[in-house]
C-alpha cells in the first residue's frame, strides 16, 4: 500500500511539473515528423558500408571486408566504389551497433514491420498532441485546443488511409533492405531524443518554458538534423553525442560535481568511436577547457591547487578510458591493433601498406618497430594537414555558397548573424544582460564551434567542391548546435519579454509557412523540380530578410524589442532552413534507392500515382 501511494504521489508530481510533459511532446512530435515524411532508403553510397556493417554483425560475421549484400552492380559484381576503397568496410561500427535492436525486432516483426512501426508512430503522435491540450488547458485559450483537436480528427483519418493504402515491406534477410529501415529508424530516434535535450540545456540556464520552446525550435530548424536522420550516415548520431555534451555541460553549470564531468568525458570518448578524426579534436579540447577550469584565478594572478586537480583530473582520466573502451574494441575487431582505427584503412593508399603497418609482433621486431611507429604518425599528421590552399575562398565557400551546388553554413543557421549584430551592439552591457552560466555557454560554444572548424580544416576545399559534400557542409553539421545555442542566448534577453508573442510567430512560419512554401515553389517554379533552383531560390528569400533585419536595426533602435517586426522576421527567418529540409527529407526520399518507399503509405501513394516524380 505504501508503494501504491508513493508511486501515486510520483505521477502527481510528474504532471505538475510541465516541463517533464514538454520533453515528452518535443521527443514525440520530432519523431513523429522525422518518421512520417522519410522513408527508410539509401541516398549516398557511403550508406552502403554501415548497412553492410550491420548485416554482417547480425550474421556473426568479420567486419573487415565488405561481404556484397549492398553496393553490387547489377551483374552482382563488386561496384567501383568498394574497389576504390579495398573493398573495406572501415568505418565506425557504433551506428550499426545501436541499430540491432531495431534489426532485431524487424526480423521478428517480419513483414508486418511496416505496421507496427506506423502504429508506433500513430500511438506517440496522438499522445503528444493529447499532452499538449492538457498543457494548453492550463491557460484556458480556446483557439489552440480546437486547432489541436482538429488535427488529432486528422491523425485519425491519416492513419485510417495509410491501413487503406497498407502494403507490408518485404523483410527477408537475404535479400531485402531490411538493415537500410534499422539503422534510418535509429537515426530517427535518435532525432527525437535531442530536442528534449536542447530544450533542457535552455532551461538549466533558467530561461523560462517559452524561451526555451522558442530556442529548441531555432536550433533544430536552423541545422541539417531533421534531414541527417533520414539518412543511414553517422552525421545525426555524432549531433546527438554533441547535443549530450552540452546538455550535461549545462548541468554542470547548474550544480557542478565531479560526476558530471566524469559523464562528459565519457561521451566524448564516445564520440571518438563514432567519428574518431572529429571526437578527438574535441576530446582534447574539452580537457584543456577542463584543465584550465580548475586553475583559480585569484587577483589576476593563477594558483593551483594540487589536492584539488590531482583527484578531478584522475577521475577524467578514468572518465576517457571508459569511453574510449568502445574506441579500442572496434579498432582491435576490425583492425587487430586497438590504436589503429579502421578509417586508417583508408588513409593508407594500399592493403600492402596496410598490411605491413598490422603486422605480427615478429614481423615487426625484424622491420624495426621504430620505422613503424613514423610511419604510423606520419600518416596520422598527413590526415590531419589543413587544407588551406586556397583558404579564404573556401571559407567564403563555406559560410554562404559552396561552388559544388550546396548550401553554406549561414543558410542553413542564418540566425547567428542577427544575433552577433545585436550583441556586437550590446557588447558594453554583456555582463549585465547575461548570467554568468549564460555567458559561459556562450563562451563554451564558441569553443566548440572553434574546435569544429580546426577538426575539419582538413576537408575545407573539398567540402566546398566535391558533390559527394552535398546538400549541406555535411563534415561540418555540428558546427550547427552551437550555433544555434549562441544565437538563442545573445537574442535571450529580448525573446524573454515576449516570449509568447516570438513563440506564436515561430510556430506559424515552422509549422504553417515552411510547409506552404515548400508546395508553392514546387507548383510555381518553371523549371520543375530541380534541387539548385530550390536552393537558389532560397537564397534569394533569405539574402532579402537579413537585407530587412540589418536596414531595419540601422535605421531604427526600437527595432530590437518591437512588438512585431523583429519576432515576424525572426520566424521567416527560420522559415527558410526549415523548408529546405522539408524539401529536402521529402523529394530526396522518394529518389533514394537500397531500400522501401515511404514509412507512410499515403505518401507512397501520393508519389508513386499522383505526383509522379520522374527518378
Amino acid at each position: 500500500m505504501l508503494a501504491l501511494n508513493t508511486m501515486q504521489m510520483n505521477v502527481r508530481e510528474l504532471f505538475k511539473n510541465s516541463d517533464y510533459i514538454i520533453l515528452f511532446i518535443l521527443a514525440s512530435l520530432s519523431f513523429s515528423i522525422a518518421f512520417g515524411l522519410s522513408s527508410p532508403s539509401l541516398l549516398v553510397n557511403d550508406e552502403w558500408i554501415t548497412v553492410n556493417q550491420l548485416n554482417q554483425l547480425a550474421t556473426g560475421s568479420q567486419l573487415i571486408e565488405n561481404e556484397g549484400k549492398f553496393g553490387k552492380t547489377i551483374f552482382g559484381e563488386e561496384s567501383a566504389y568498394f574497389t576504390s576503397r579495398g573493398n573495406y568496410l572501415a568505418y565506425s561500427i557504433f551506428l550499426p551497433v545501436i541499430s540491432l535492436p531495431v534489426l532485431f525486432l524487424i526480423i521478428g516483426s517480419g513483414e508486418l514491420f511496416r505496421l507496427v512501426f506506423l502504429t508506433l508512430w500513430f500511438c506517440c503522435s496522438i499522445c503528444a498532441l493529447l499532452a499538449c491540450i492538457w498543457l494548453i488547458g492550463k491557460s484556458d485559450k480556446k483557439l489552440p485546443t480546437y486547432i489541436l483537436w482538429i488535427t488529432i480528427f486528422l491523425f485519425f483519418g491519416l492513419f485510417l488511409a495509410n491501413l487503406y493504402f497498407y502494403q507490408p515491406f518485404s523483410a527477408s534477410f537475404q535479400d531485402s533492405p531490411i538493415e537500410s529501415a534499422a539503422v534510418i529508424f535509429t537515426n530517427e530516434v535518435l532525432f527525437a531524443l535531442i530536442a528534449p535535450m536542447v530544450y533542457s540545456i535552455f532551461r538549466n540556464l533558467s530561461l523560462d518554458r517559452q524561451t526555451a520552446i522558442i530556442g529548441t525550435l531555432s536550433v533544430i530548424c536552423c541545422s541539417t538534423y531533421f534531414f541527417w536522420s533520414a539518412s543511414a550516415k553517422d552525421h545525426l548520431l555524432i549531433a546527438f553525442l554533441l547535443t549530450t555534451i552540452f546538455w550535461i555541460f549545462s548541468n554542470i553549470l547548474t550544480k557542478p560535481t565531479n560526476l558530471k564531468w566524469f559523464a562528459l568525458f565519457i561521451i566524448s570518448g564516445l564520440l571518438c568511436w563514432a567519428r574518431p578524426e572529429y571526437g578527438v579534436i574535441v576530446l582534447v579540447g574539452l580537457f584543456i577547457w577542463k584543465f584550465l577550469s580548475i586553475l583559480l584565478f585569484q587577483n589576476g594572478s593563477v594558483c593551483v591547487n594540487f589536492n584539488k586537480l590531482i583527484p578531478q583530473l584522475l577521475l577524467d582520466i578514468l572518465g576517457i578510458f571508459l569511453g574510449l573502451t568502445p574506441f579500442f574494441l572496434n579498432n582491435f575487431t576490425v583492425t587487430g591493433n586497438p590504436l589503429i582505427p579502421p578509417q586508417y584503412l583508408y588513409i593508407t593508399s594500399s592493403r600492402t601498406a596496410m598490411t605491413s603497418v598490422l603486422t605480427s609482433g615478429n614481423d615487426v621486431m625484424q622491420i624495426g618497430i621504430g620505422s613503424k611507429v613514423i610511419t604510423y604518425i606520419s600518416q596520422i599528421f598527413s590526415f590531419f594537414t589543413p587544407d588551406v590552399g586556397n583558404i579564404l575562398q573556401d571559407i567564403s565557400g563555406l559560410l554562404f555558397s559552396p561552388t559544388n551546388g550546396g548550401v553554406g553554413i549561414l543558410f542553413i543557421c542564418p540566425i547567428i548573424l542577427p544575433a552577433l549584430l545585436y550583441g556586437i551592439i550590446n557588447h558594453q552591457r554583456y555582463r549585465y544582460q547575461y548570467s554568468p552560466n549564460i555567458r559561459q555557454m556562450i563562451h563554451f560554444s564558441t569553443f566548440i564551434a572553434v574546435l569544429t572548424f580546426i577538426a575539419y580544416m582538413r576537408v575545407l576545399h573539398g567540402s566546398t567542391i566535391s558533390g559527394g559534400s552535398l546538400p549541406d557542409m555535411r563534415y561540418f553539421s555540428p558546427i550547427y548546435l552551437p550555433l544555434g545555442i549562441i544565437s538563442v542566448l545573445l537574442l535571450s534577453p529580448i525573446i524573454c519579454h515576449q516570449a509568447g508573442r516570438w513563440l506564436k510567430y515561430l510556430l506559424v512560419s515552422v509549422l504553417l509557412f515552411a510547409p506552404l512554401l515548400v508546395i508553392g515553389t514546387t507548383l510555381i517554379l518553371p523549371y520543375g523540380i530541380t534541387y539548385d533552383m530550390y536552393g537558389y531560390f532560397f537564397m534569394r528569400i533569405l539574402i532579402v530578410l537579413l537585407i530587412l533585419i540589418f536596414g531595419i536595426a540601422v535605421l531604427s533602435k526600437k527595432f530590437w524589442n518591437s512588438e512585431k517586426a523583429f519576432p515576424i522576421l525572426f520566424g521567416l527567418l527560420i522559415m527558410i532552413p526549415t523548408a529546405f529540409q522539408f524539401f529536402y527529407v521529402v523529394i530526396y526520399s522518394y529518389n533514394k534507392t537500397n531500400g522501401y518507399y515511404f514509412w507512410q503509405p499515403v505518401l507512397e501513394f501520393l508519389f508513386t500515382n499522383i505526383i509522379m516524380i520522374i527518378r
